[in-house]
């Protein structure tokens, strides 16, 4: 009895097991989930071709609400049928392993009725296969509260309108969990309708995986819109709102914005497709925030008589991009790009004339970019290009690393502002203004460029004040005649500029009758490896605020075949002269202090050179504070101070000619306080000699 007893207990634990196992190991089908919503009829599918029963069942339960018509398990046929229409007040239940394929007709395999206005519709689950046949998998017209959940649609053929899914006229539709792929038109085609789509796959259709147009709001979320054979997401004269979305390596564009449409994306990825991953135009606009626009043949965002906005702490990823990271063109066209990481782009820069691509930013014809607080670095041509007839303001970014300029200006533009900004280490200048073009450079630091740190060339205009310029690889500003051969070149020094340092040439060299005019106070230009400011070829100086030109390898300033008028300027410890003109150059100096340069303080050489001196202070300069030699003409030397200038306060030689020398106080030089050696002085009167070795030594 006990035996027996142990057999039943053994049995009775065996039992519980497999009941048990049985529970955990349960599979909840479509079925489970939907039994309870209403009454449920189940398809009969005892043949392959199901048509004529699921109509049956359709048309059986059109007026009923709250049924549930469940197709289990299998691979069914649907031939075409009128009737074949979903209701309202219906679920349709497919098991994930249900396929319904085409097999005949030109009815959509799953549709609405226009003239029902069918709403509160669920389709849930399974495979629709068009068959390659010229229909939509699902059609949704004039419906409302419609529900596509967990559906995968494929294999719709190219006609019309006809997509894996085609939405018109409806309000309240959502497709959730669900694919659309290898379609012969598009993934997904909405017209005139409110969608929400989430978590879903729109991949390899051959037209656009999304098609949207004259639709007022449509939602995608955390959807994949890869591989299409045309653009990702094609959108006209609609409304979007795209997040946590994939739009990558479709064959054109990722996202293209066309016709008054209106986007806001976020945390998207935008990437590897074949021309530009966002192409924005015909007035359309598009806010983007937290998103990865990167590796696109093309450009990265292209902005066309449209508005872009990364701004307000954008944080977008351009990078890597074919041409320019965002490219832009027409009157109409307006950029606001705040905090973004904009870099590498021109990875297959195409040569140009022009050089209008190829930039991290470019901004052409007329458009309108306003550029702050972004990163723009290691892009093949410029970090920032402004050109033809464009205009902008640049604040407050880190440029650095570009392969020609950080900041192009060219071609009639101006930039209202450029300020703040951190311009480094870039291949050609820091910043250029060329052809025509206007610029204000304020609080900006541009260091260590490989040519100037600020080229004005063909026209430019600039205005300058309160940067730090230094570190340059050529010279920290240049203004000049450029290749289309234009002169008049300006720049205009306000105040608080630090110009210093420049690594092979000058702290500011002019040429090609350009103008350099210094009107704000404290600028100081230090240290550079040869001149400080250097004039050539007829351009022209003018200085009129407290500037400061010191410590300079040769020359303070010097002028060649140039006008300079000078005033209110420090010239102190540079390593050859404090000022030297010649060649026909023009030289007004008053009111200046010239002091402890390593030559003479004023030296003006050569035949057709013409200097006024007056009422400067000229001392401890090694060998002489003025030198007038080699045939030139001082028309006036006049109520000058000269001190302990070495040798000779004033020399006179080679056939060189001083008007008027008179009023100027000469004190304690060792040797003369005026040497003339075979040239002429007219009127020598009123000086003031103390304590100089001779007074005056003619020879």
């Amino acid at each position: 009895m006990k035996k027996i007893l142990n057999v039943f207990f053994i049995v009775f634990l065996y039992l519980v097991f497999v009941q048990v196992s049985s529970n955990v190991y349960a599979t909840t089908t479509n079925y489970d989930k939907y039994v309870n919503k209403g009454q449920v009829y189940r398809v009969d599918t005892s043949k392959e071709d199901i048509t004529d029963n699921l109509v049956k069942v359709l048309e059986e339960t059109k007026n009923q609400n709250n049924k549930v018509i469940y197709i289990p398990s299998g691979n069914y046929l649907i031939h075409d049928d009128n009737n074949l229409v979903v209701h309202s007040n219906t679920y349709l239940v497919l098991e994930s392993d249900t396929t319904l394929k085409k097999s005949s007709g030109t009815n959509s395999l799953i549709r609405t009725r226009t003239s029902e206005n069918a709403n509160n519709i669920v389709i849930y689950g399974g495979t629709l296969d068009c068959n390659s046949l010229k229909i939509s998998g699902i059609e949704v017209s004039s419906a409302k509260n419609i529900t596509i959940e967990n559906v995968t649609i494929k294999n719709s053929s190219k006609n019309k309108n006809e997509s894996g899914i085609t939405i018109n006229n409806s309000n309240s539709i959502n497709v959730k969990n669900s694919t659309t792929y290898n379609n012969k038109k598009n993934g997904i085609y909405i017209n005139n309708s409110k969608v929400n789509i989430e978590n879903s796959k729109i991949n390899n259709n051959n037209e656009d995986g999304l098609f949207i147009s004259n639709s007022s709001d449509v939602n995608v979320n955390n959807s994949n819109i890869n591989s299409n054979g045309e653009h990702g997401i094609f959108i006209s004269e609609s409304k979007l709102a795209l997040n946590g979305s994939h739009q990558d390596s479709n064959t054109q564009c990722g996202l293209y914005i066309n016709k008054k449409s209106s986007v806001n994306a976020n945390n998207n990825s935008t990437c590897s497709n074949g021309t530009t991953g966002i192409s924005i135009a015909n007035n359309s606009d598009l806010t983007i925030k937290d998103s990865n626009v990167s590796s696109n043949k093309e450009y990265g965002i292209y902005v066309n008589a449209s508005t872009l906005y990364a701004n307000n702490n954008g944080y977008n990823t351009i990078n890597s991009n074919g041409l320019n990271g965002i490219g832009s063109t027409g009157k109409n066209t307006e950029l606001y790009v705040h905090k973004n990481q904009i870099s590498y782009n021109g990875q297959i820069t195409k040569s140009t004339k022009d050089g209008e691509i190829g930039h991290g930013i470019g901004v052409t014809e007329g458009a309108y970019a306003n550029i702050k607080a972004n990163t723009i670095e290691g892009n093949t041509q410029c970090g920032i290009s402004i050109f033809d007839n464009a205009s902008a303001r640049i604040d407050n970014n880190t440029i650095s690393k570009n392969g020609r300029h950080g900041i192009g200006a060219r071609k009639n533009v101006t930039v209202k502002r450029i300020s703040g900004n951190a311009v480094t280490n870039n291949s050609y200048n820091g910043i250029l203004v060329a052809n025509d073009s206007k610029a204000t450079i304020k609080n900006n630091t541009i260091s260590s460029n490989a040519q100037y740190g600020i080229s004005v060339v063909d026209k430019g205009n600039t205005t300058i004040a309160s940067n730090m310029i230094v570190q340059n690889k050529k010279s920290n500003i240049s203004a000049s005649k450029g290749s289309e051969g234009k002169t008049d070149s300006k720049v205009v020094l306000d105040k608080d500029n630090y110009i210093g340092y420049a690594q092979k040439d000058h702290g500011i060299v002019l040429s090609g009758k350009s103008v350099l005019e210094i009107k704000g106070k404290n600028n100081k230009i230090e240290r550079n490896n040869k001149n400080g400011i250097s004039l050539t070829d007829n351009s022209t100086l003018k200085i009129s605020a407290t500037t400061t030109v010191y410590g300079n390898k040769q020359n303070g300033i010097f002028i060649k075949n140039s006008n300079a008028q000078v005033k209110n300027t420090k010239i102190k410890k540079n390593s050859k002269y404090g000022v030297h003109l010649e060649n026909s150059g023009d030289l007004n100096i008053w009111k200046s202090q010239i002091l402890n340069n390593q030559n003479y303080g004023i030296n003006v050489s050569g035949k057709n050179t013409v200097a006024k001196i007056s009422s400067n202070k000229i001392e401890n300069n090694k060998y002489a504070g003025i030198v007038i030699k080699n045939k030139a003409t001082a028309t006036t030397v006049k109520s000058n101070t000269l001190y302990k200038n070495g040798e000779v306060g004033i020399i006179v030689k080679d056939s060189s000619l001083v008007k008027t020398l008179t009023n100027n106080k000469i004190k304690k030089h060792s040797k003369y306080g005026l040497a003339i050696y075979g040239s002429t002085v007219n009127k020598n009167t009123g000086n003031n000699y103390v304590k100089n070795g001779k007074k005056v030594y003619i020879k």
